[in-house]
């Protein structure tokens, strides 16, 4: 008996490029990564209501280690690891802000890669977009899918298609990086 009567999908999965297969590997890792904010000093839950100076945002080794983190850390981790797995110019990370029907401010921040012609959006801490969506054939096409799933009436304050650079210099840096110090870099948040 092979696997593949047992598990039908391993069979296709065998038939993936091994662009794809990277992109739902790095996905992947991310199952038993939970929702939620570190602080920065004590790398304990936060409960409450802190300073954004005290919210830590997980480099790729710190989220493998407390398996907590928020779409911010989740994206620097899938973006660090396919960075490594694909060509760089195949991996996009991107970010957003807008308020929602009740005015509030929401960011979010994913990844876009591209294997081979077409491109495909990872994601993992938006629970009801959870997995990798594709193929898609451009970049334009996925934003307007992500656009289309905001709540209605949302409006859109900020959209950041290339984060790239941002990412780089953040995973770069020795010191932990706090939830401010993201949003000033990502978002220009002061």
């Amino acid at each position: 008996m092979n696997i593949s009567s047992i598990f039908p999908a391993y069979e296709a999965y065998e038939n993936y490029s091994e662009g794809y297969r990277k992109i739902i590997e790095a996905d992947d890792a991310l199952v038993g990564v939970k929702y939620g904010q570190l602080d920065i000093y004590t790398k304990k839950l936060i409960k409450g209501k802190v300073s954004d100076d005290a919210i830590l945002v997980c480099k790729p080794d710190q989220l493998m280690k407390y398996k907590v983190g928020t779409c911010w850390d989740q994206s620097l981790y899938t973006y660090a690891r396919l960075k490594k797995d694909l060509d760089t110019a195949n991996v996009r990370a991107i970010g957003y802000a807008y308020t929602d029907t009740h005015n509030r401010l929401t960011t979010h921040t994913t990844i876009i890669a591209k294997d081979k012609k077409d491109y495909y959006w990872t994601e993992h801490a938006w629970y009801e977009q959870q997995g990798v969506h594709g193929p898609y054939k451009s970049v334009d096409i996925i934003t307007r899918e992500i656009k289309s799933y905001l709540p209605k009436n949302s409006k859109i304050l900020i959209w950041k298609d290339n984060l790239n650079a941002v990412y780089d210099k953040l995973l770069a840096q020795s010191k932990d990086i706090s939830a401010k110090q993201f949003a000033t870099e990502v978002f220009n948040f002061k």
